[in-house]
Parts: C-alpha cells; sequence; structure tokens
C-alpha cells in the first residue's frame, strides 16, 4: 500500500521566519531519514516544495475557478514537501511517520 507523508511548516514560527534561514541540522536529518527510507527499501518518491508565499492556489466558488494570489497566513496548512512511501500496512506507515524529523531540534528520531 501507498502513503503519503507531508512535511508541515511548523506554527510557532512565523512564515517570513521559515523562508529567511536555512537549517542545515534539519536538512541533514531530512536526508537522514531519505536514505533510513531508502535503504529499507519502502521509499518511492520524496520532494520539497517551493515557499507558498509567493504561490497561488486555485480556488472554486459557485462553480467557478479563480486564483487566490499568495502569501497565505495559515501556514499550518501548507505542505512544504512530501515523502511517497510503499509499506504493508498503516501502522508501518505511521511508524515511518513518527520517526520522521520535526524540526523542532537536533533530538528527531530516526
Amino acid at each position: 500500500m501507498r502513503f503519503i507523508i507531508t512535511a508541515q511548516a511548523s506554527a510557532e514560527k512565523k512564515s517570513d521566519e521559515h523562508q529567511s534561514g536555512f537549517d542545515a541540522d534539519l536538512f541533514k536529518a531530512y536526508m537522514r531519514f531519505n536514505e533510513h527510507m531508502h535503504r529499507a527499501g519502502v521509499l518511492v518518491a520524496s520532494e520539497g516544495l517551493n515557499p507558498a508565499a509567493p504561490g497561488a492556489r486555485i480556488a472554486v466558488a459557485n462553480g467557478r475557478r479563480y486564483v487566490v494570489d499568495g502569501p497565505f497566513a495559515e501556514s499550518k496548512e501548507l505542505v512544504g514537501g512530501f515523502y511517497l512511501i510503499e509499506v504493508g500496512s498503516l501502522d508501518e506507515a505511521i511508524q515511518w511517520a513518527l520517526r520522521a524529523p520535526s524540526g523542532f531540534g537536533s533530538d528527531d528520531i530516526l
């Protein structure tokens, strides 16, 4: 079965703070997580996504589509990246998701 694990920005960080700095330790933690999933044979695909602030989204109202330009205030709802994994069960997918780096410090469980 395939599952998607999404990476989201921390609700505690302001959107401009989140986008302004590069966190080398967090990046390394994500790379280690990628490698662990790859070695386990469960990783199908993973990608980081562009920051949402300069982005746009398509909304639908009354049967019509329209463009909503960024920045978007609700950063807790924005996806910053994803992992597509193939595992044998929902429980196994949850165990992988629990190991994903959180961005809350270097004690991320891998």
